[in-house]
């Protein structure tokens, strides 16, 4: 057997015409093909731990974000520049855990990708939008407090400007993010049958150079910079709050002042514990992704290692669009109480002989009630101007269905 013979029985090839692929001198039929492609995707013992943490960070985060969004359109109270950017929080971590927490996690678990390639591109641009906006809303919220509180003469928030800093933001969000729509391409595997692709392809940057410069643009341009920009506006908060000067001041102008110190010390607590967290949670997954390009995580020769590390940097990313609404209830009597409204009135409502359900009941009675003293009305009239020669009940019926 000559050199080339030996080539072509060790290439791999696929027969088009059958379901066999063949690699030197084995073959493997389609059927089994697909039952090592499902062995391959299936979770593993320790990976449907994560999938019960995933779908708990899912639950709580949908329910926060939305009570969140709740509480400050209905309380006049809750109706501050502040509570309106943590708002524009809640809807961005709505959006990314609702939209990018499912496939992203079958992706991470599966190592494959079953959504196609425009899936692929929209999930990835969405997901880098929501960050994006999420932590320039923190930033604006802490040179709002900053300048509210530290420079209360020279400036005065309005809707108008919070309008226009969250407009700015999301156009911003949007704008960068765009590079993901180039980048992300879907790679099919080389070895499978052609026909079992969708079960094993990979939502991937089809340039890994340029994915390493995005990467370390957007964790200087949206992770660092914004960051630095709020610890510098809370430490100059931390001293405006807390200096022995302004606590003087403050007990000679009575106990208004002193309260209203108190609850902004108690907002910037809030605030600065939500900068924190967010910093935490994101950094793994900051890390994980530039060490990830620049090769350094092929040292790992674990598989299972590689998992859990990704599995566990994502799963911080989602955990915290979930635990700012936990956040707030523990350390915002506002929101706290407004939670507790509406979880009650929820629970009301779903009750039978509740307040909800008896107005429903009386509204309907008073509806068939008004009904039927019309319908009375509409018979007598009838009965003494028939029309047309037509009868009574006949005419009723008409001008019945007239008036609905």
């Amino acid at each position: 057997m000559d050199h080339t013979d030996s080539f072509k029985q060790a290439e791999t090839h696929k027969q088009n015409d059958t379901n066999i692929s063949c690699s030197g001198e084995s073959c493997i039929t389609r059927e089994q093909w697909l039952h090592d492609v499902l062995l391959f995707i299936y979770p593993s013992y320790y990976e449907w731990i994560f999938i019960i943490l995933y779908f708990v960070v899912f639950v709580l985060g949908l329910v926060g974000n939305i009570l969140v969004c709740y509480s400050v359109c209905q309380s006049k109270h809750l109706r501050t520049v502040t509570n309106y950017f943590l708002v524009n929080l809640a809807i961005a971590d709505f959006f990314v855990i609702l939209i990018c927490l499912p496939p992203s996690v079958v992706h991470t678990i599966a190592e494959s990708w079953f959504l196609g390639l425009t899936m692929c591109k929209l999930v990835q641009y969405l997901q880098h939008v929501s960050v994006f906006v999420s932590v320039l809303t923190l930033a604006a919220i802490s040179v709002e407090r900053y300048m509210a509180i530290c420079h209360p003469l020279t400036f005065k928030g309005t809707k108008f400007k919070t309008r226009l800093a969250l407009i700015i933001i999301w156009i911003i969000s949007l704008s960068a993010a765009v590079p993901e729509l180039h980048i992300m391409v879907l790679l099919h595997d080389d070895v499978i049958p052609a026909s079992l692709n969708p079960l094993l392809s990979s939502c991937i940057p089809g340039d890994a150079n340029m994915e390493l410069q995005y990467q370390i643009t957007i964790t200087v341009a949206f992770y660092l910079f914004p960051l630095s920009v709020s610890a510098f506006a809370y430490i100059k908060i931390a001293r405006c709050l807390w200096s022995s000067g302004e606590m003087v001041n403050l007990n000679m102008r009575g106990n208004s002042a002193i309260n209203q110190l108190r609850a902004r010390q108690r907002t910037a607590k809030m605030l600065i514990v939500v900068v924190i967290v967010f910093c935490l949670c994101y950094l793994p997954v900051y890390s994980l992704n530039i060490f990830r390009y620049m090769g350094l995580m092929r040292q790992i020769q674990n598989d299972d290692i590689l998992v859990v590390l990704t599995l566990t940097a994502h799963w911080l990313c989602y955990f915290n669009s979930a635990i700012n609404p936990v956040i707030y209830n523990f350390m915002s009597g506002k929101f706290r109480s407004q939670f507790k409204a509406a979880c009650s009135k929820c629970f009301r409502a779903r009750q039978p002989g509740s307040r909800e359900e008896n107005l429903c009941d009386d509204f309907l009675a008073h509806k068939r009630s008004t009904y039927k003293s019309f319908k009375m009305r509409l018979l007598r009239r009838s009965s003494n101007h028939p029309i047309n020669g037509q009868t009574g009940q006949t005419s009723m019926n008409h001008t019945i269905l007239t008036a609905v």
